[in-house]
């Protein structure tokens, strides 16, 4: 057999290469082809981002609803009406009580009487009675007149001892409503609470899904790609773990958006069903404050209002060890005739004598008094405890809302890059350079970043709230404001509270004053 020449030899094997090098072209323009056509998908909706919305009225409606209807607010109005109530009650005592007398038992010793009688309680202390009485009817009746007056010498003459009852039950009111004012405020921060809750669910559930459709699609392009031998099956696995978790995550959003549906939905007393979710987190605007005192604060008041109750306790128990004195004078006209008739000819009766109503137990009335005394100082060191504590929450809550913005600034920060980064691992991962699992790397890190971003939003507002609650200035009008300033050319219709149409905030009235 002859040997190939040289010359035909080169020429057949550089017809070789090149037909090599043509073949290794083609490969890798159908892999581009067909691995763009797969990542299509994938590019074909940017990621959703954190809506935040400059005309939100929903949220006024809600708290306005929940301030309505809500239980919580069914509450705060009994027992405010049943402070009213008592209040009215002992008003009553310094007033003029007029009582019939009526007796209509007949017997064989008894006759029936009629009258009326007419007294009154003074706030020194002193008791007035006056009336007349009828025994039997026609000509052998009998009238008789009264007056009798009651005069306390030691422990319970005076005004402040006798105005006691009266001076408390209006301590008790004035607490009730500064009570009100305290839960109204916390059933407003509440409100808020809950309406960012369930935007937050509901963003986190879109977001859970959103990324679960993208690691889906990223599972199908990695087995198409493991089929035609592109990569391995190690990374099917990856992806398909990927996917998993993402599925996981997803359920439990899901989860969490029906529980806080059906909170959202309980506060204010509706049905989970006729609710239309809310769509947006709100925008709040925080507006610097002045220096904060502890009167702007309603429970500042309440503590107050504790220790002069204390105090009036101790005074009456001081005022119990002074013996229990009664000066009494009583006055008796009896006229013997025919009816009224011979009235002139009344014989008058005066009668003076001087009660002890007070034991001997001096021992008892003095360990009363220490036991007050204990209960008053105890009382002032809280009130002192108090201040410090309100100041502190107010220091925190500041520091808590500088800390949250910033953690924002850095969650929208952290989610740009990671959505960078998962677009520049898609190209790469195209292109045959970088592998499956800095995809899913990618992936993962873009979904933490969104959930850390919405988080961080939710959390700044709720710190708001928080701070307005510390300063003592939280109310519908201050929400409404913060709500309009931070898009002025937004007005809404001013708003009041349903239930106090004067509630503003103590900051605010005491700047009124």
């Amino acid at each position: 057999m002859r040997p190939i020449p040289r010359r035909l030899r080169l020429d057949l094997m550089k017809g070789l290469s090149e037909k090599r090098k043509l073949q290794r072209a083609v490969r890798c323009c159908r892999t581009a082809i067909f691995g763009v056509l797969l990542a299509a998908p994938v590019f074909a909706a940017p990621p959703p981002q954190p809506t935040f919305s400059l005309h939100d009225g929903e949220l006024l409606d809600y708290v306005q609803r929940v301030l309505a209807a809500s239980d919580e607010t069914l509450a705060m109005r009994e027992d405010l009406t049943l402070s009213q109530l008592s209040l009215q009650n002992e008003q009553q005592r310094f007033r003029t009580v007029v009582r019939p007398i009526a007796n209509l038992a007949v017997d064989s010793s008894t006759r029936p009487r009629t009258g009326l009688e007419f007294s009154r309680h003074t706030r020194l202390g002193i008791d007035l009675s006056a009336g007349y009485a009828t025994d039997g009817f026609g000509n052998g009746a009998s009238a008789r007149s009264f007056a009798r007056l009651g005069i306390p010498l030691f422990q319970r003459f005076g005004r402040d001892i006798n105005e006691l009852p009266l001076t408390k039950a209006e301590l008790q009111q004035r607490r009730r409503e500064l009570d009100y004012d305290r839960r109204l405020q916390h059933l407003i921060a509440d409100a808020v609470k809950n309406h960012i809750g369930l935007v937050l669910a509901i963003e986190l559930e879109q977001q859970a899904e959103y990324a679960l459709s993208r690691a889906a699609k990223h599972t199908q392009a990695a087995t198409a790609r493991q089929r035609v031998g592109l990569i391995s099956k190690v990374d099917v696995h990856r992806a398909e773990l990927s996917r998993l978790d993402r599925e996981q995550a997803y359920e439990l959003a899901r989860y969490s958006s029906e529980l806080k549906r059906e909170e959202y939905a309980e506060l204010a007393r509706l049905q989970p069903g006729s609710i239309t979710p809310p769509e947006n987190l709100p925008a709040l605007s925080l507006t610097p404050g002045p220096g904060f005192l502890p009167a702007q604060r309603a429970e500042w008041h309440i503590q107050r209002l504790d220790e002069r109750s204390a105090l009036l306790d101790l005074q009456a128990s001081k005022r119990r060890m002074r013996p229990d004195l009664k000066l009494e004078v009583a006055w008796l006209g009896t006229d013997y005739g025919s009816g009224f008739e011979s009235y002139a000819r009344d014989q008058s009766d005066v009668y003076l004598s001087l009660r002890l109503d007070s034991d001997l137990n001096f021992a008892s009335k003095r360990r009363a008094v220490a036991a007050q005394e204990i209960a008053y100082q105890r009382l002032r060191r809280n009130g002192r405890t108090l201040e410090r504590r309100l100041a502190r929450e107010v220091r925190q809550a500041t520091a808590n809302v500088e800390t949250l913005a910033r953690r924002l600034t850095l969650a929208a920060m952290r989610r740009e890059e990671a959505e960078k980064a998962q677009k520049v691992s898609l190209v790469r991962f195209e292109r045959g350079i970088a592998s499956n699992l800095d995809v899913v790397d990618a992936e993962a890190a873009l979904a933490e970043a969104e959930l850390g971003e919405l988080q961080a939003a939710a959390g700044h507002l709720s710190a708001i709230i928080e701070l307005a609650l510390a300063r003592g200035e939280l109310s519908l009008p201050w929400l409404q404001r913060a709500l309009a300033e931070h898009d002025p050319g937004h007005q809404t219709q001013p708003v009041a509270t349903p239930l106090k149409q004067e509630n503003h905030g103590y900051g605010e009235r005491l700047a009124a004053n």
